[in-house]
This record gives structure tokens, C-alpha cells and sequence, in this order.
């Protein structure tokens, strides 16, 4: 400090005195040791000032927050946490024991355990950790709504000509006495004809079948029970000779993306992300395609990061190639071929069919330009009465059943993930428990009660009604043969 005093006054410069009672406002700094205490004096002067503002530190000393960092009222700092150069931390939100921030944006409400993030963005009300680490270049592959992906696209303000549509599929496993082999497909039944769906049934190996059934989430009846209609379904006399005698070795439900060519976002990620498989919406519904998909996606990712990476240029011009590649590869060519035809169905099954049917002769070409296609929890619903099912406990199973063979590693006391309105009337509580295949919604009285241990995260409700949010970490189903 003394050198420079000197320094600015052979160069005439002015020099002005300053009078202080802040004796840490007066530390000069000739030597490393004295550099540590002005750092930590600053430290402590940056977390006095987060916490004037309503940000709860846990251990001041473990903390260390730059200058510059924003950080929003009533979040919760704890315990060796760091937060780096740009990184703005929004409100009402928590940062877990050991994080690290380094210009990284966390919207509020979010929670972010253990976890190194880098460049990144995590939306309002999402989660991530423990032990995550989230840098630039991240290839995002969560499926069908997952947070991140979901988070990502509203912050960016990434639209798509027709809003995405989903389909809840729920599956099952079984060992059986009766080999199989062939694979059935079926349309139609049982579902109603105003609903979009079919059934499938495999064979996994001399002894072994997989059958399920997929819905789309855009029918009409609000009763309408996808495990139900599989549990129904096996008692079929095209089902029901496989599995006599044998034994359900694992059950489980997830939903599939089913808007195809017009519900593919405008563009597949940005600055330091990309977006594969079913996060990006990558599905052929008519040819019941998508893992393929997902794989060649992510070939075309790790190439496009690749190149970015070498190049040093990471921003969404460097990574723009991973969209010319998709819409240049057979998935876009496949989906712009039945662009439609999922879409046509949305006039009921023998409509459907005929437009369908339509489509496969002219190659897509009828009946040109785009089928509108509203949001599914924008489909009207009527409530109609429907006989009672009772399983047996051999061939049909009840939802705690079926979650039993998901292989469910919850806790019985973990926080709940779902935010559900306390307006929520008796019709609507039956509407949740008929969606939900795992149970976790029931009606009592003209309430729902929320059950979270029962969630297989197959994110049906999150379509059409209540809010998803992060479940705890290692929690939720533990698929084997799914």
C-alpha cells in the first residue's frame, strides 16, 4: 500500500485522505497473511450482509459466498457450502451440506444437496443431489417430465407448435409355465372408443412375457383406471393361458411422450445443455419406437459436445449442431411421416382409424398441415359409474400389490413430493386415485389423501393435476427387467 502512495504521487496524481472509525476498512495488505485477514474480514461482511436480508447461514465459518453473489430471502445455507462468481441463488430455497456453486442460476424453492454445479440451471421448485455434479455440456436424460428438463424449457422460453402429449404406460413381468412365442399388439379394447390406447405381450425368454397396456392421457372418462384395465385385461382369453399357473415378478408405470413431429420443441437445449430421447419428445407412437431414439439422440449429443468442447465454444451457437443433426437424421424423417396420426385419434377410435389408415397410403401426406392438439389436462372429462373390480391375488393385483413388485425403496415417513391444493373436491380426489396406478391418491370424505410412499414417479398426475417437486434422494422404485 505504501509503494503505491509513492507510485501516484511521481505520476502527480492527487492524493486524498480518508478518515474511517472501521479499523478493517484501514487493513493494508503487504503479505499473504495480512491478504487473509482482509479476506476473511470480507467474508464475514458479505454473510452479514445475506443474513440482514433474511438468508439463514447455518455455520458462518464454513461458508463462503463471492462478492456479487445474489442469494433470495428465506433460503437456507448450510454447513460447507460455497457459492462461486456469478451464482445467484433464488428465494425460500436450501443449499445442502457441502454444495458448490460456480456461476450457476437455482430458482426459488429448489433444493440442492451435496452437489457440485457448474454454468447450470435449476428451475424454480426443482431438486438435485446428493452427490450430483452439473456442469456445462450436460446431456439431459431424464425421460418423459422430467424436472430439469421441464425447469430448462419454461426458463428459456423454448415453445413447440403443439404442446406435448403423454400416454401412462403400466407394465408387467411375469414368469410363466406356458412358453410364448409371438408378440401381440392390440388396438381398441378394453378401452372406450374415445380413448387412444392398446395392449402388448412379449416373451423375455422361454419362461418369461412382459405385458402391459398404454393409455393416452387425453380421455374423456374421468374414471378411467390404467391399472385397472390391465388387471381386466388379463382375463382375456388372449392373455389369460400364458399366465394361469404363473407368477408376477415385476410390475411397473411410466409416462411416454406421444405428441410426435408437431410437439418437438423448437430447438434441443441450449448454452452448455442438450436434450435426448424422451426428454426431447423422441417418440414414433405408430411404430412404437423410441428407444432407438433415444440411443441415436445421444450418439448425435456426445458428438455435437464433443466438437464443442475441442473447440472451446460451449455457448448455444457452439452446440447449434446438435439440432441440425437431429432434424437432418431419420428420427426427424420418421416422425415428419406420422406427424399426425397419433393426433387423428383424438376424434375417437374409428375416426382415428380411417384418417389413420389414410395417412399410411399417402405417406403423411393427408390430410395436410397440422392436427391441433390441446394440452391433456385441457381434455373435457365426464364422470360415468363403472362396475367395481375386485383382484384375486393370483392372476389381477390391487395397486399396494403392484407397487410391492416395483421393488418401492421409500420410507414410510418421507417428506411428500407432491403438492396437492386444499380446494380439492371429492370428484377431483376420485379423478387423482383413478389416474395414479400406484395408490398414492384416495379419497376420504371430500378430501384426498396423499400418500408419497406408494409413488413409483411415473408422472401421470404431474400431466393432469397436481404439482411435482424432487422426491428424496435414493428413494422410489428399484426396476430390474422393466
Amino acid at each position: 500500500l505504501t509503494d503505491v502512495v509513492h507510485l501516484l504521487i511521481d505520476a502527480e496524481h492527487t492524493i486524498a485522505t480518508f478518515e474511517s472509525d472501521d479499523e478493517e476498512m484501514c487493513l493494508g495488505v503487504n503479505s499473504r497473511v495480512e491478504l487473509a485477514v482482509v479476506n476473511a474480514a470480507m467474508r464475514v461482511r458479505l454473510l452479514e450482509r445475506l443474513m440482514l436480508a433474511g438468508v439463514t447461514i447455518e455455520d458462518p465459518g464454513t461458508t463462503y459466498v463471492d462478492w456479487g453473489v445474489e442469494v433470495g430471502r428465506d433460503t437456507v445455507i448450510r454447513a460447507n457450502t460455497h457459492l462461486l462468481g456469478r451464482a445467484t441463488v433464488g428465494a425460500a430455497s436450501e443449499r445442502g451440506t457441502g454444495c458448490f456453486l460456480r456461476d450457476a442460476f437455482v430458482g426459488d424453492r429448489a433444493r440442492v444437496v451435496s452437489s457440485h454445479l457448474y454454468e447450470c440451471v435449476i428451475g424454480s421448485g426443482c431438486g438435485v443431489g446428493p452427490f450430483a455434479y452439473i456442469r456445462p455440456n450436460t446431456v439431459l436424460a431424464e425421460g418423459a417430465r422430467g424436472h430439469l428438463g421441464q425447469a430448462y424449457r419454461e426458463w428459456q422460453s423454448i415453445r413447440s407448435p403443439n404442446p406435448q402429449i403423454f400416454a401412462l404406460g403400466v407394465k408387467e413381468v411375469w414368469e410363466t409355465k406356458k412358453p410364448l412365442d409371438v408378440v401381440i399388439h392390440t388396438l381398441g379394447w378394453p378401452l372406450p372408443t374415445d380413448a387412444f390406447g392398446g395392449s402388448f405381450m412379449y416373451p423375455m425368454g422361454p419362461n418369461r412375457i412382459a405385458l402391459g397396456i398404454v393409455v393416452g392421457l387425453d380421455y374423456h372418462d374421468a374414471g378411467l383406471d390404467v391399472h385397472e384395465l390391465l388387471q381386466r385385461m388379463k382375463l382375456h382369453p388372449l392373455f389369460r393361458p400364458y399366465l394361469e399357473g404363473g407368477q408376477l415378478l415385476e410390475w411397473g408405470a411410466k409416462t411416454i411422450p406421444e405428441g410426435g413431429y408437431h410437439a418437438l420443441a423448437e430447438r434441443f437445449g441450449g448454452a452448455g445443455l442438450l436434450m435426448v430421447g424422451d426428454t426431447a419428445g423422441l417418440v414414433d407412437v405408430p411404430s412404437l419406437k423410441g428407444i432407438h431414439y433415444a440411443m441415436h439422440s445421444g450418439m448425435l449429443a456426445a458428438r455435437a459436445a464433443f466438437a464443442a468442447l475441442k473447440s472451446g465454444d460451449t455457448s448455444a451457437e457452439g452446440l447449434a449442431g446438435y439440432d441440425r443433426a437431429v432434424l437432418e437424421s431419420y428420427i426427424a424423417s420418421d416422425l415428419h411421416r406420422t406427424r399426425n396420426m397419433r393426433l387423428a385419434f383424438k376424434d375417437g377410435l374409428y375416426v382415428g382409424g380411417v384418417k389413420a389408415g389414410l395417412m399410411t397410403v399417402t405417406g403423411g401426406r393427408f390430410p395436410g398441415g397440422k392436427i391441433e392438439m390441446p394440452e391433456d389436462a385441457a381434455t373435457p372429462r365426464r364422470v360415468e359409474e363403472s362396475a367395481p373390480f375386485s383382484p384375486d391375488g393370483k392372476l389381477t393385483f390391487s395397486k399396494l400389490d403392484a407397487v410391492f413388485k416395483s421393488g418401492n425403496a421409500t420410507r414410510d415417513t418421507i417428506p411428500s413430493h407432491l403438492l396437492v391444493g386444499p380446494d380439492i373436491t371429492g370428484e377431483v380426489a376420485d379423478f387423482y386415485a383413478h389416474v395414479c396406478p400406484a395408490g398414492v391418491y384416495e379419497r376420504v370424505g371430500d378430501e384426498v389423501r396423499v400418500n408419497p410412499p406408494n409413488c413409483v414417479d411415473c408422472k401421470a398426475t404431474d400431466v393432469l393435476g397436481p404439482r411435482w417437486t424432487p422426491r428424496e434422494g435414493g428413494s422410489g422404485p428399484k426396476y430390474r427387467d422393466m
